[in-house]
């Protein structure tokens, strides 16, 4: 089964919250492919870094050949976040309130017609009334 990009930010803020120390982009990844969602971790994890919800940290190392080693660690709003339903809650949140403005918008819309008939009516009564027409009701 191949998750949604929500489900796969969740997985991998789940593995940062399960450890608050430094955790290795290695570590991560071989823990993300066991939840399908390896391939995909470092856009991942700049997405969370971005939301200021993980910070990584670089190391150069050096030894016969010099490279940079990434580790990662949860922030405390990334932990707070993850505990209050992550990025699956947050969604279902904004799709509640959509709904929601969506039926504000079509109760507005509606009211602003009977509104309108209304105004027809009474300027129709009006007419009638000011040129001794008879209504016919």
């Amino acid at each position: 089964m191949k998750l949604s990009p929500i489900q796969k930010l969740d997985k991998i803020l789940e593995i940062l919250a399960e450890d608050t120390n430094n955790i290795s982009i290695a570590h991560i990844v071989n823990e993300a492919k066991g939840k399908n969602s390896g391939a995909d971790a470092q856009f991942v994890l700049t997405k969370l870094v971005k939301d200021k919800y993980a910070h990584h940290l670089e190391a150069n190392i050096s030894n016969v050949t010099s490279y940079t080693a990434l580790s990662y660690s949860i922030t405390f709003e990334g932990l707070v976040f993850h505990q209050q339903g992550g990025y699956a809650k947050q969604d279902e949140n904004n799709k509640r309130k959509a709904k929601k403005e969506r039926l504000n918008i079509l109760a507005v819309s509606i009211g602003t017609v009977f509104a309108g008939l209304y105004g027809l009516f009474e300027i129709t009564k009006w007419f009638f009334h000011h040129f001794h027409w008879h209504l016919p009701f």
